[in-house]
C-alpha cells in the first residue's frame, strides 16, 4: 500500500477528497494542514481529517515561514499587482507536503488546486524532491485548494469585511529595516505578528477590500495594501536604512502621512 500526503484545507470538498485518494490509489492518506493566519481553530480540521479517513493527521504553524516569503515576495513586486496571497502560499504548501512526506516515507504528495496550483505544487516539489509523484485531486470535482486564507489575503467571506468600520480613524506607525518592517506603533514584532496585527487594524477600518476583475470575488488583503504603500512611500532607500512610515486608516481608505529615514 503507497501512501500519500494530503494537504488538507478542511473545507467538505476538500476533506471528501480523502477518501476518493484512499479508494483510488488503494492508499493510505496522510493529511497535512498548514496555519498560515487563516481565521479558523485548526485542530478541528485535524479531527475531521480524521474522520473523513487520514490514517493520520499533522497541523503545523507555518505562519512565520509564511510571513517571511509573502513579504519578501510582495514587497518586491508592482504594488499595483493583485496580492494573491494564496499563490504566494502554493511553494511553502509544496515544501512542506515534501518534508512530511519524507518523514512519513510517503511516495506521492497530492492537493486539490486547480491547474495553475498544480504546476506551482508541482515544480516546487520536484525541485526538492525529483522522485516525488504529485497528484492533483482537482481531477475530483469535489476536490477543493489546499489554502483558502492567509495573513495576506482572504476571502471577505472569512473575515470582517461586512463589520461596521470605526468612525474615528486609526494611525499606524511602521518602521522598516533593510526593507522590512520590524514594528508598529513601537512595538517590534516578529514579521507575522506584524502581518496578523496591521491585517486587524485595517481590515477592521475597511482597508484592503478588493474584487478580482477576472471571476469578480470580494477579497480582503488589508495587510498587503498598507504595507506595499508603506514601502513605496519609502523608495529604493528603504532597502538600505532604517525608516518609518505613518499612515492613517479610515473608511477603507488608506493615507501616507509622512515618512522618514535614519
Amino acid at each position: 500500500m503507497i501512501r500519500i500526503v494530503f494537504a488538507c484545507s478542511g473545507s467538505p470538498e476538500n476533506l471528501a477528497a480523502i477518501g476518493r485518494l484512499a479508494e483510488r490509489y488503494d492508499a493510505e492518506v496522510v493529511a497535512l494542514t498548514l496555519d498560515m493566519g487563516q481565521p479558523r481553530e485548526l485542530e478541528g480540521v485535524r479531527q475531521a481529517a480524521l474522520a473523513a479517513g487520514a490514517a493520520r493527521a499533522h497541523v503545523l504553524d507555518a505562519r512565520e515561514e509564511f510571513a517571511h516569503a509573502c513579504i519578501v515576495a510582495a514587497l518586491a513586486a508592482d504594488p499595483a499587482v493583485y496580492p494573491a496571497g494564496t499563490a504566494l502560499a502554493l511553494p511553502l504548501v509544496a515544501r512542506k507536503l515534501v518534508e512530511i512526506a519524507r518523514i512519513e516515507g510517503a511516495a506521492a504528495i497530492a492537493h486539490g488546486g486547480d491547474r495553475a496550483d498544480h504546476a506551482a505544487i508541482d515544480a516546487a516539489a520536484q525541485a526538492l524532491e525529483p522522485s516525488i509523484h504529485v497528484i492533483a485531486a482537482a481531477g475530483d470535482a469535489a476536490a477543493a485548494p489546499a489554502v483558502h486564507a492567509t495573513l495576506w489575503e482572504r476571502s471577505a467571506n472569512d473575515g470582517a469585511a461586512m463589520r461596521r468600520e470605526p468612525e474615528a480613524p486609526a494611525h499606524l506607525e511602521i518602521a522598516f529595516k533593510s526593507g522590512l518592517p520590524i514594528a508598529v506603533n513601537g512595538v517590534p514584532m516578529t514579521l507575522s505578528e506584524l502581518v496578523e496585527s496591521v491585517a486587524t487594524i485595517a481590515g477592521i477600518h475597511g482597508v484592503g477590500r478588493l474584487t478580482d476583475g477576472a471571476s469578480g470575488t470580494a477579497r480582503e488583503a488589508p495587510a498587503a495594501v498598507v504595507f506595499q504603500a508603506a514601502h513605496a512611500a519609502l523608495g529604493d532607500v528603504a532597502l538600505k536604512s532604517s525608516a518609518t512610515v505613518c499612515l492613517e486608516l479610515f473608511k477603507g481608505q488608506h493615507r501616507i502621512v509622512s515618512s522618514h529615514h535614519s
